[in-house]
């Protein structure tokens, strides 16, 4: 039986984090899970029992309300948040390999030997630019998407997990996606884990 392999990514918001992700477990042959496909693999398997979605729950961690998460949301929050990270933990324990956007699997998943935690970043420019061509934005409107979005995951991964988003301690590799390229970063990462895994 082969090895079990899972790809934990953070990123920052327009560093390409789930681009890479995605040809990650294109690349491996494995299951992505997102946002939106956990909630699939979820509702699939009927273990998501809360009819909210994780998209709208997330608004307790939104920026655009406060910067600590609502009394009256976060019993729900909670909620869905647990039922999410518990099937992350069970797929890993079940020696499912598989590759994970976000999710603060980088911690929920940091004592599992067979769990490599990236954390994608890049600079201004590289960001900036990826996301005025991805959103039609113009660079005014995509700094502010920018810092909303990275604001949004910085205070829910901090809620939730022992290290902050972003900090190195968390991470088995941090890589700067806009001093590489997008092809460049994906043969670095395949080459660190293909090493870590030998």
């Amino acid at each position: 039986m082969e090895k079990q392999l899972i790809i934990a990514i953070g990123r920052e918001f327009g560093s390409g984090g789930h681009e890479i992700a995605r040809r990650l477990a294109k690349h491996y042959g494995l299951l992505l899970l997102d946002k939106q496909s956990l909630s699939a693999e979820m509702k699939k398997e009927n273990l998501l029992d809360i009819e909210v979605s994780l998209t709208s729950a997330s608004a307790a961690f939104s920026p655009m309300y406060s910067n600590t998460p609502t009394f009256a949301n976060l019993a729900l929050q909670q909620a869905l948040f647990e039922q999410e990270f518990a099937f992350i933990r069970d797929k890993a324990d079940k020696g499912s390999s598989f590759v994970v956007v976000g999710r603060c699997a980088d911690d929920i998943l940091s004592d599992n030997p067979n769990c490599v935690r990236i954390f994608v970043l890049a600079d201004q420019e590289f960001k900036l630019g990826r996301v005025m061509q991805a959103y039609g934005l113009n660079d005014r409107a995509a700094a502010n998407r920018m810092r909303y979005e990275d604001k949004t995951r910085k205070t829910y991964h901090n809620y939730f997990c022992k290290y902050k988003w972003g900090d190195s301690r968390g991470y088995d590799l941090c890589i700067n996606s806009g001093k590489l390229g997008l092809d460049k970063t994906v043969s670095v990462l395949i080459h660190y884990i293909d090493t870590n895994r030998a």
